[in-house]
């Protein structure tokens, strides 16, 4: 991107482009620098705006959403709209209006035009809560596939699962693969291959030890290829692998999984307010949001029943009032040694592409927790609902 710069200045994108280059690997002012040359180039690039507030790349909050307010103001679409709404909401919570940045999110949201249909992830747990049941996991036990052991993270969006993973990738021995769609594209091709085609889970007793192998080996391969390094863990971090955790377990008996977990208020405001790019369409609908957390509790439920002490739980909570004793317990549970340099996580230079980018790169951030308790008026009927 860089040398195309060199070849054609002035085009806003590729500014845009380099600046979330340049957040990713945490250089967080010369992604400042070009998010505004990009809206300097294009003082209506709604992106590069959210872009810049996400990075904190202004001095003065108060001038700076008064811009963001004018954009609003002219015909432009809806789509554009929304990133400019998201933006004027962090602003105002910043600042401490929190009714004008509710209604700024609420805007947000319905106008990202993002449709989500939770049935497919209704049926699928339902198939899961019938076919992994204390007796199908025994007979499992008896097989070990591979010795393996890469630890994964899963959970909600936006419960603590980036400072999980940037605490353990401080470890000599560890490497943070980040989000990987594996897994869920292994399920996948698995149900393409069956002839008749058979969905998942309900394929899932047929699969051989060597079918499961074999797919293991695949997995294993793909990411100790993501570095030239030889780590003794591998940590993926896709969220939205709670759904394949029997999967995950049948593959890697000794696999490490770690159940990040949030106050559920907080958990979902926090999606609420987060313009996800793809992948977390339920976050767009409270409605929607509440069903899906409801979904994902109801799973977890359950894997803790079958699994019991096979995974950990880390609450985000604990994880920023007690952060020696959490660490501790994830270092025990992964297998690994202390190491001084955990405790000092955000000087950890790796790539972080998740929402929490700027927060990771920061000591223990503690403004997050009972953030709701500054919405407790909008978000008091949604409370009711998800306690339902």
């Amino acid at each position: 991107i860089t040398q195309a710069i060199s070849q054609k200045s002035g085009v806003a994108p590729f500014h845009h482009n380099l600046a979330g280059i340049y957040r990713t690997l945490g250089k967080m002012d010369e992604a400042k620098e070009n998010y505004k040359e990009a809206i300097k180039l294009k003082n209506d690039y709604a992106e590069s705006y959210q872009g810049l507030v996400e990075v904190k790349g202004y001095d003065d909050p108060e001038s700076f959403v008064a811009s963001i307010e004018k954009q609003l103001k002219k015909t432009i679409p809806d789509k554009q709209k929304s990133y400019f709404h998201f933006s004027a909401g962090r602003i105002y919570d910043e600042l401490g209006n929190y009714s004008k940045a509710w209604k700024h999110f609420e805007k947000g949201n319905k106008l990202a035009g993002i449709k989500c249909d939770l049935r497919v992830y209704e049926n699928r747990v339902k198939e899961l809560l019938f076919l992994y049941s204390k007796d199908y996991v025994t007979k499992r036990q008896n097989s070990r596939v591979l010795d393996a052991s890469p630890v994964f993270i899963v959970g909600m969006p936006r419960s603590g699962s980036s400072l999980i993973e940037q605490i353990l990738s401080s470890h000599s021995d560890v490497f943070g693969c980040g989000e990987l769609p594996d897994i869920a594209a292994i399920a996948a091709k698995i149900e393409t291959d069956t002839d008749p085609k058979v969905p998942y889970p309900i394929y899932l007793p047929s699969l051989s030890e060597d079918i499961l192998k074999g797919y293991a080996h695949s997995y294993l391969k793909r990411i100790r290829g993501l570095t030239n390094k030889h780590y003794g863990s591998y940590i993926d971090k896709q969220l939205m692998n709670f759904q394949y955790i029997g999967f995950i377990l049948d593959m890697f008996p000794r696999s490490k999984i770690i159940h990040a977990r949030r106050n559920p208020i907080d958990t979902c405001l926090s999606c609420f307010f987060q313009n996800f790019s793809n992948g977390v369409s339920f976050s767009f609908n409270l409605r929607k949001l509440q069903r899906f957390y409801q979904i994902y509790q109801r799973m977890m439920d359950h894997w803790q029943e079958i699994y019991g002490d096979r995974y950990l739980t880390i609450d985000y909570e604990d994880a920023c009032h007690k952060q020696e004793e959490t660490t501790v317990k994830l270092l025990d549970h992964c297998d690994l040694y202390w190491q001084d340099q955990v405790m000092d996580f955000q000087n950890t230079k790796r790539e972080v592409k998740t929402a929490s980018f700027f927060q990771v790169r920061q000591e223990i951030y503690t403004k997050s927790v009972d953030r709701w308790i500054n919405y407790e008026e909008q978000m008091e009927s949604f409370k009711t609902l998800l306690h339902t």
